[in-house]
């Protein structure tokens, strides 16, 4: 046997002989990712929680609603009570004018009809029925036109009607509200006591109209109540306009109380003046 075939024994021998060496584990596989099903949304992830709110939540600021009509809300009271006072001012001023129309035009009847002949003044009988009839026609007209209010209504944005359909008030209906107002108190006025008692019913009158109209859950005072009345928040009306009426209703209410009492200042300081002089500060006709 040649040196080459006995090489080539030798080394299968040895490769039988010796084991061979394991081969390296390879890494371990790393997890499959979690796959969405087709078309579903890719998940986001948790949102930071906001942090809480301490401010208080707060009402709807569009009041009462009107049952039955969407949209419809009453009218507050603020709004209400100066629209009362516009109007009182309005009717103050043209009561004044018509009696002094009345005065100039018909003197000699109206130094007749009014005690000590001496026309028309404060607290006498035609100036009593110039109230009362003034108010009544006021209110009763207006009421009743297509802009269901008074002066003092519409510029603070609100109407009264019909309890609750807003219907325009029945001639029945405006005239039962104006009187539970407390208008026809003005003919307590021709006498001294009758004018103490009629000023005292007519502020206890005030009083109860403000509390049965803020107890009600439908903003409805006893006068309402009894003339099957409602009064709403004008549809589209700004709360805006009314805030600036109210705050112009404020500032005249101050002057005129301003001006009360300086007038009054002003008189006392003129009597005393007079008297001092020896002049009657008030003689006798």
């Amino acid at each position: 046997m040649d040196n080459e075939s006995l090489n080539r024994k030798t080394g299968e021998s040895a490769s039988e002989a010796t084991p061979a060496a394991p081969a390296p584990a390879a890494p371990p596989a790393a997890p499959a990712a979690e796959t969405s099903p087709p078309g579903a949304a890719p998940e986001t992830p948790p949102a930071t929680p906001a942090p809480p709110v301490l401010w208080e939540a707060q009402p709807p600021s569009g009041g009462i609603p009107v049952p039955g009509a969407p949209g419809i809300h009453f009218a507050g009271m603020w709004p209400r009570a100066a629209a009362y006072l516009i109007d009182l001012l309005i009717l103050a001023v043209l009561s004044g004018v018509i009696a002094g129309l009345v005065a100039a035009v018909a003197p000699t009847t109206a130094a007749r009809l009014e005690p000590g002949g001496t026309g028309i003044q404060s607290g006498t009988p035609i100036s009593a029925l110039v109230s009362v009839a003034v108010s009544f026609v006021y209110f009763f007209f207006l009421w009743r036109s297509s802009g269901r209010g008074s002066v003092g209504q519409r510029l603070l944005g609100i109407q009264v009607g019909n309890a609750f359909d807003g219907a325009i008030l029945t001639p029945g209906q405006a005239t039962i509200r104006w009187a539970a107002l407390g208008y026809p108190l003005s003919l307590l006025s021709v006498t001294q006591a009758g004018a103490a008692a009629g000023g005292l019913l007519n502020f206890m009158l005030v009083i109860a109209l403000f509390l049965t109209t803020l107890g009600s859950p439908t903003r409805q005072g006893w006068h309402d109540k009894l003339a099957g009345s409602a009064v709403v928040r004008r549809a589209g009306a700004s709360n805006r306009g009314v805030v600036v009426v109210v705050a112009i209703v404020a500032i005249l209410l101050l002057v005129v109380l301003v001006a009360l009492v300086g007038l009054t200042f002003l008189g006392a300081q003129m009597s005393e003046v007079l008297s001092q002089t020896g002049a009657d500060p008030y003689p006798s006709p």
